[in-house]
């Protein structure tokens, strides 16, 4: 995030000596215990023999890709227009500054062509990429969304060249991957590759404004957001003011924002409010920020072999408190009680309607993504695209590790149940049907149920749950299966199946000591775990649930004992046109959920969840705080002498 925005302390390594940075990674996961100095011996032996191994590995990839390169303003302007072109059906590219009637701030070298070396100087502007399927997205209001800023601060350049090779990645997969395809077709994400287009043209951290006078004032883009901060000091910025017009018109359930000058997966809060010093509140919504952060960390891995994997925390601990960051306003300005209508006098001021709180729109799940201990690592640290899924590999690098990061984040955006087509059958000759839950992090309760098409006959299976496994590169899923015993009606050559499933219902508990002390308020908690979660704007809305289902699909049965499934998404399973069968969603989200009962929205509108299960969660981590503290206390015992580490300046 800036040349000071790093964790609080860090060995003190000479360039050269790659061991003593190995180990320093080490210590960074853990960064509030003082190791001792036998333990940092033993972790250097273990980084020498890791480092020996990965030099016998260093052969030139034999693959085709192109090693990734640094790109400027106009050669990544140009490579959108060009993607824009090929997939209209995927993506659209517009200009924040004729959209949103912005201003436009400095200038940049535009390209003409994939060719043009020299380009022209035109205005800088901040492009926005939709990535979605346009066609059905206008009739799917309730896609859900997510939002991506490449580069905030102009001189931490990694992010703009991931924000690329992702949607490079989607577009050029579409027809070929069906994870990828159905990602697109059922989410939209938002990016905004180049956030402060004149200081990555520039490769300078602040928004630079020209003046009359002929002099210039450059303004911190994360410090312009209206939260914990001055009014007159904040939407200042081009930059602000457009992720601000995104805010208002869209419902996004997380937001990534990537940042360079040290390495971590920061989420709220981390302002100067809920902070003292490194020691933050917990947020509301701690629990399932946590679980995302940490399925990102897991699935992105480290940069090749040139930065480790990504500690996760809040941001006052694992980077520092700041007054008007983007990440506290995108998470908690509309409900908070920390945020504030800003009143900015620069670039001709900014309507006051624009500022004004909306308990809608402010309810993201915000990570900072600090990517690399550089803001520009060496051009060879970039790796090639080859090995976005392969990591580890020979090409892997800043960019394929947050690309697969990103692709992890659309997953989890919603979950999803995929009932397989294909029914086999078991000893009995009994049709099993199979599926697979994905987009979660816990299966708490899931089911199939069949009914007759009258209704009157029907019958749902044992409750099963799990927790989610990685499942591949850059996805987490888990599968069920289960034998239909029946009885069937006679009669019948078909039934209707489906599966229903609670999900992620352990992470709607708050902190104990919470602050604001409410239960979750983010949308993407919300959005599974209550069905009084309702919010929308003119072209987007979120309808919150308690249980999630597959589509219905047809069970064709013969006298021969062979099963056949087809899609039947027109059956209802409640309402007026259910026929006999009537089980509503509350009574067959009981019917699941061990719970004392559903989650409920409170006053605040956030999400009350049963006290026996708040109960049994606090036990649960109160053991686990026993069984750290007693590792603690033993890794103390063995040490002889205390590591001098070095508190870096902020």
């Amino acid at each position: 995030m800036s040349a000071t925005r790093r964790p609080h302390w860090a060995l003190s390594c000479p360039r050269e000596e790659l061991f003593c940075h190995v180990t320093s990674f080490v210590l960074e996961l853990v960064p509030q215990h003082n190791f001792s100095l036998d333990m940092v011996s033993w972790i250097r032996v273990c980084s020498s023999i890791a480092l020996f191994l990965l030099s016998l590995s260093s052969f030139p990839s034999t693959g085709t890709a192109e090693p990734y390169k640094y790109l400027s303003y106009g050669q990544i302007y140009w490579r959108l227009t060009e993607l824009a072109a090929k997939y209209p059906k995927l993506l659209r590219l517009y200009s924040a500054q004729q959209t949103f009637l912005l201003p436009h701030v400095g200038n940049c070298t535009q390209l003409e062509s994939a060719t043009d070396e020299v380009g022209t100087n035109a205005p800088c502007t901040i492009w926005v990429v939709e990535l979605s399927n346009l066609e059905t997205l206008p009739s799917e209001p309730e896609r859900p969304e997510m939002m991506v800023s490449g580069t905030l601060h102009g001189n931490e350049v990694i992010g703009p060249h991931a924000v690329l090779a992702f949607l490079e990645h989607m577009v050029s997969n579409y027809e070929s991957d069906p994870h990828i395809k159905r990602m697109v077709d059922t989410r939209l994400v938002v990016a905004t590759p180049m956030t402060n287009a004149i200081g990555f043209s520039l490769e300078r951290r602040s928004e630079i404004h020209s003046m009359e006078n002929g002099t210039e004032t450059s303004v911190d883009p994360n410090r312009d957001f209206g939260f914990d901060q001055d009014p007159t000091k904040c939407m200042r910025t081009v930059a602000a003011r457009t992720l601000n017009e995104l805010f208002r018109t869209h419902l996004f359930r997380v937001l990534i924002t990537f940042h360079g000058g040290t390495n971590v997966i920061g989420y709220e809060w981390g302002d100067t409010q809920h902070c003292t010093g490194p020691m933050c509140k917990p947020a509301p919504d701690t629990a399932i920020m946590r679980a995302l952060g940490e399925r990102m960390s897991n699935v992105a891995g480290p940069a090749g072999r040139y930065e480790a994997a990504y500690p996760v925390g809040d941001m006052g601990r694992l980077v520092y408190p700041v007054k008007g960051g983007l990440e506290d306003w995108a998470y908690g300005a509309s409900w908070s009680g920390q945020g504030v209508e800003c009143r900015p006098d620069t670039l001709g001021g900014y309507p006051k309607e624009k500022v004004k709180l909306d308990r809608r729109t402010q309810r993201c799940v915000t990570y900072l993504v600090e990517t690399a201990r550089e803001k520009k690592p060496s051009e060879h640290m970039l790796g090639s695209s080859e090995a976005i899924l392969q990591r580890g590999s020979d090409g892997d690098g800043h960019v394929p590790r947050n690309v697969r990061l990103l692709l992890s984040t659309v997953d989890a955006l919603e979950p999803y149940i995929l009932l397989d087509a294909k029914a086999s059958t078991n000893e009995h000759n009994k049709p099993i049907v199979s599926w697979m839950v994905g987009g979660a992090f816990a299966v708490d309760a899931c089911a199939v149920q069949w009914r007759t098409e009258s209704g009157e006959q029907h019958d749902i299976s044992d409750v099963q749950n799990g927790t989610m496994l990685s499942s591949s590169p850059v996805q987490y899923s888990l599968k069920f299966s289960h034998a239909l015993m029946g009885p069937f009606p006679s009669k019948s050559t078909h039934v209707f199946v489906r599966v229903a499933a609670v999900l992620d219902h352990q992470y709607a508990l708050q902190p104990n000591d919470s602050d604001p002390n409410v239960t979750p308020q983010g949308h993407l908690m919300g959005s599974r775990a209550s069905p009084q979660w309702s919010f929308s704007t003119a072209d987007h809305k979120i309808e919150g649930r308690q249980v999630f289902f597959s589509k219905t699909m047809r069970l064709e049965m013969s006298g021969s004992h062979t099963f056949a499934m087809t899609d039947a998404d027109d059956v209802e399973w409640s309402g007026e046109n259910a026929g006999a069968y009537s089980m509503s969603d509350d009574e067959l989200f009981k019917h699941l959920y061990t719970g004392e009962g559903p989650a409920v929205l409170d006053a605040n509108g956030g999400l009350s969840v049963p006290l026996t299960i708040l109960t049994a969660a606090l036990g649960i981590l109160v053991i686990i705080a026993m069984a750290v503290g007693i590792f603690i206390f033993a890794g103390e015992v063995v040490a002889a002498s205390a590591l001098r580490v070095q508190p870096l300046g902020y």
